[in-house]
């Protein structure tokens, strides 16, 4: 799985992607081709290059500035280097394109030794610049030198003194073919550094990406997560969702984070309308995927249990176009996930509200079945629901809901400040019933809440 896949379930990870001030224009590209990290020591040593960047921007601000400006020259030349790495010939814009890879590796590779912000090796790419630079200008633009050619020297100089066109013809086509040669030769040359060209490149951007991150983490305040094996137990400490955070922080709603652990486990969540649950499932799979692919996490604290792969259920649009009913899409769905942990039970497995579209009676078989199936592999998951009968026994949370029912004060305006989003352990087979107090809030008209309120 690669961040574009993830991108694609998740527009609060778009957001986070979106969020990152990347400078160079490789970088975003490279960034979305990485892969969902499931190597402790990887993501570790990651952490560890946004800490140490973090650092930086904080104790050489200036430079780091100054870096950021230098990393802008730095372009996705990937097409160019896989052109060398072949047998084809580079034209004199690609040699130019490596030429200006290498001045601007130079003036960052300065700016790095001179605050030791050397997290990530730059390769020194000097016999490189040598090859596109005989003339040791520095110069940001390529051209065939008189220096490679003694004999296009004279044939220039030739050109510049004759008046005859004949003459300039004859000689621009030998000078054409001299210039033609000498781009094969370089090509060849080149050739022979085409992996001092990848890294250098793959070392900038990284070396962008991560100073993105730091920034980042510092700007929203998230943490450097704590990562540790499959078996063990993931939590989080005020966990937030950054980008429901910043729409509120638009308005005079607060936005409440939340603490939750997670065991190797099913844990079923329930709670009333509007009590965030869907949300919640967002928000941890929004934390799984930055840590898994080395960003810093929202919340106070936490500790993360490595999954191989993250399976969620909360709806799939995409096969409700395709003409098959949301439960048809849902049972499709879940059959994926079901293959997914036969293959591998080292999943998270994140399911919102399962069979709410079929009638109760069979949708409590349904969610009781898939707890007892995640409960027989030690899945990592978590499943909401509006069931009450749900009488397979596994941990449970409750989402405290509504503080005060009774208050003459809540409003549709402001009802979103008297719900408690915090979670608590349960053992409650029954689940809130506050849907005629919302819709009662929520100011439905009074003929139908009178029948409602009767039980019809």
């Amino acid at each position: 799985m690669k961040l574009s896949d993830i991108l694609k379930l998740s527009n609060n990870m778009r957001f986070m992607v979106d969020n990152l001030d990347l400078r160079s224009s490789a970088s975003g590209n490279y960034l979305h081709n990485s892969e969902f990290i499931s190597n402790i020591d990887v993501l570790n040593d990651t952490y560890s290059k946004i800490e140490f960047a973090a650092n930086a921007i904080t104790s050489s601000k200036s430079q780091i500035d100054l870096l950021c400006v230098k990393m802008e020259m730095v372009k996705d030349i990937f097409s160019t280097i896989k052109h060398l790495e072949g047998n084809g010939h580079l034209n004199e814009i690609e040699i130019f394109e490596i030429k200006q890879l290498c001045l601007t590796s130079k003036a960052i590779s300065t700016i790095c030794n001179n605050i030791s912000f050397n997290i990530i090796p730059i390769p020194d790419t000097s016999a490189v610049l040598e090859l596109t630079d005989p003339d040791n200008t520095s110069v940001p633009s390529f051209y065939v030198s008189d220096c490679y050619s003694d004999k296009l020297s004279v044939i220039r100089k030739q050109i510049k003194r004759t008046d005859d066109n004949d003459t300039i013809i004859k000689l621009r086509i030998e000078a054409e073919k001299i210039e033609h040669q000498i781009l094969e030769m370089l090509s060849d040359k080149l050739r022979l550094y085409k992996h001092d060209i990848f890294h250098t490149l793959v070392a900038l951007i990284n070396i962008d990406i991560t100073i993105a991150k730091a920034k980042q983490a510092i700007e929203l305040k998230l943490c450097k997560p704590v990562i540790v094996n499959y078996n063990a137990t993931t939590s989080y400490s005020n966990l937030f969702n950054p980008q429901i955070k910043e729409i509120l922080n638009t308005t005079t709603h607060k936005y409440q984070p939340i603490d939750i652990i997670i065991h190797k486990s099913p844990c079923l969540i329930t709670g009333a309308n509007m009590s965030g649950k869907t949300l919640l499932l967002k928000t941890v799979f929004l934390a799984q995927c930055l840590a898994q692919t080395g960003f810093y996490i929202p919340a106070d604290n936490c500790t993360i249990a490595l999954c191989s792969d993250i399976k969620v259920c909360m709806g799939d649009n995409q096969n409700e176009e395709q003409g098959l009913s949301s439960f048809a899409a849902e049972i499709i769905n879940l059959d994926k996930i079901v293959k997914a942990i036969k293959n591998n039970p080292n999943v998270l497995v994140l399911i919102d509200e399962p069979a709410r579209t079929t009638n109760p009676t069979e949708g409590c078989i349904i969610v009781n079945s898939i707890l007892k199936f995640l409960d027989k592999y030690n899945v990592r998951s978590l499943i909401t629901t509006h069931y009450s009968d749900i009488t397979f026994k596994t941990r449970r949370l409750q989402v405290k809901g509504l503080t005060d029912t009774a208050s003459d004060k809540i409003s549709k305006e402001n009802i979103n400040d008297y719900i408690d989003y915090s979670l608590i352990e349960t053992n409650e087979t029954s689940v809130p019933h506050e849907a005629v107090k919302i819709a009662e809030i929520l100011k439905l008209d009074d003929e139908l809440l009178t029948i409602m309120r009767s039980g019809c």
